[in-house]
């Protein structure tokens, strides 16, 4: 084994360690000027690859994409962090920020990231952390794609199959909360029917890590009555883009979801769950008046689900503009009036009637 492969296990097994002592601090810090704002806006296809051994410490590769297999179980701090090996054996560790919310459960981040997930990052950064172990930093979700093939991942089945029993492989594991597995499977369903769609609409989009809130007791995978009205292969196809959206949604990958859900649309422009699973997207994505509008109409249809998030993404295009209900806030609270601020002692500073 190679120094950075032991480097990169070290490192690794000294967070495993931090994380069952119950210390929740990593050696890496929360904030970095360099990977910050940094967005990929190319799809995977227009990005030329880039193995392990390639990465130049702090550098952000422009213009390339690293594909590799997770092989740990994540551990969580104030990132997410695991060990990626990519198909010539090299091992990076990964840390992810903002990818999910401050109260994930380990459990959570290990289903969004099981062993075998095959996943490609664009335009890497590779960076020293203080520690002086290298490891690759991705700070916005959007720079991360679940993939599949590559000679491994969270799809080995073994055998031939079909594009319908991809698909329905993938509603088994989605069942199953498998959410990053379903993805792998609804795509290369996809594939089998010959590539994937991309939407022309292109609309600005930015990211926020407040969970998905995607309304599970009717967000299920399934059809839609619009589809019986298409080919049979456009039909398969609406319901598999519709499906991963589903996935991306679990997994807080917005920009895929409303991808997918935008592709299914240009098919199928009244399929509820499309327009759905969009809104709900949108909303994550900052798109507020986009994302209100279209859950406001599907509230107004009554479709399951559609008034609750449309509370949820009123209240974030709220908070998006500095406007709130001043007279609710107060009506809520024990004390309205002045107050000042000033040192408690041994606590720091707080605030004095």
């Amino acid at each position: 084994m190679v120094k950075e492969h032991r480097d990169a296990l070290r490192h690794f097994g000294s967070l495993e360690q931090q994380q069952e002592e119950g210390r929740r601090k990593m050696a890496i810090t929360a904030i970095d000027p360099e990977a910050a704002g940094q967005v990929c806006e190319r799809r995977l296809d227009q990005l030329s690859r880039i193995r392990v051994g390639e990465l130049s410490a702090g550098q952000c590769h422009h213009g390339r994409a690293l594909y590799a297999t997770v092989v740990e179980p994540p551990c969580k701090g104030n990132a997410v962090t695991t060990i990626l090996q990519d198909s010539e054996g090299d091992l990076v560790v990964l840390t992810l920020y903002n990818f999910v919310s401050t109260t994930a459960s380990m459990a959570e981040c290990q289903r969004m990231l099981p062993v075998g997930t095959a996943i490609a990052i664009k335009e890497p950064y590779y960076k020293v952390t203080v520690t002086g172990v290298l490891a690759l930093r991705v700070d916005h979700p959007l720079n991360l794609e679940f993939v599949h093939g590559e000679g491994a991942g969270p799809l080995e089945l073994g055998i031939e199959l079909t594009a319908e029993q991809l698909k329905q492989a993938g509603n088994g594991m989605y069942t199953h909360k498998q959410f990053a597995s379903a993805f792998a499977a609804y795509s290369a369903a996809l594939d089998k029917l010959g590539g994937e769609i991309h939407s022309e609409e292109e609309e600005e989009e930015d990211d926020e890590d407040d969970g998905s809130d995607s309304g599970s007791s009717w967000e299920t995978v399934g059809s839609d009555e619009e589809e019986d009205e298409l080919p049979e292969d456009a039909r398969l196809r609406v319901t598999l883009l519709v499906n991963r959206a589903a996935c991306a949604l679990e997994l807080e990958q917005f920009g895929q979801c409303a991808q997918d859900c935008r592709a299914a649309l240009g098919m199928a422009p009244g399929h509820e769950k499309a327009r759905y699973r969009l809104a709900c997207a949108q909303s994550h994505l900052r798109l507020h008046e986009q994302a209100c509008r279209a859950l406001a109409d599907m509230a107004h249809a009554k479709i399951p689900g559609a008034r609750r998030q449309l509370k949820i993404a009123a209240q974030r295009w709220e908070e998006s503009q500095g406007r709130y209900n001043m007279h609710d806030l107060g009506s809520a609270a024990d004390y309205v009036g002045d107050v000042v601020i000033r040192m408690t002692g041994a606590k720091g500073r707080g605030l004095f009637l």
